[in-house]
């Protein structure tokens, strides 16, 4: 059984660090695409402003995905037969509040130790894309844009 746990916790892990990468292309890509307009035509701290809701909008939807995926894993493994007690399994384990009210069977209970650890390291993921992004959002936009005075 160890095996399959292993197989099935690699798999998902996958699957969550795939939703992330895409929820980063997704950001990149509209932060080339719409940082130019906005420097040009806003002072720095409204760009900032607008580059960190987006930034952080698209990620966190990366995180909200994964949860879900967590939970259907849950719910199809027979862990749980209900949507929001797989929901806030998932919630609290991946963010590694971890309560510990509800857990996992034996069989099953390494699955939410790796995705505390999977947590872990895609939120870790998504407080470097956001520093990164507000960088870079902050150099464009105090070299280009209008002051606040303008």
């Amino acid at each position: 059984m160890l095996f399959l746990e292993l197989a099935v916790a690699t798999a998902a892990v996958a699957v969550a660090i795939l939703v992330q990468l895409a929820a980063t292309l997704v950001l990149a890509y509209r932060v080339r695409q719409v940082l130019p307009v906005w420097t040009k035509h806003h002072p720095a701290p409204k760009v900032l402003a607008r580059v960190a809701l987006t930034a952080f909008a698209l990620l966190f939807l990366g995180h909200i995905v994964q949860i879900w995926l967590w939970a259907g894993l849950y719910i199809v493994l027979g862990e749980f037969t209900d949507l929001e007690t797989a929901l806030y399994f998932s919630t609290v384990t991946i963010s590694t509040l971890g309560y510990g009210d509800i857990v996992l069977s034996q069989d099953w209970r390494l699955l939410g130790a790796i995705e505390a650890a999977s947590g872990i390291l895609l939120f870790g993921w998504t407080t470097a894309m956001l520093v990164a992004v507000l960088m870079r959002a902050w150099q464009d936009a105090q070299s280009t844009a209008p002051s606040l005075e303008s």
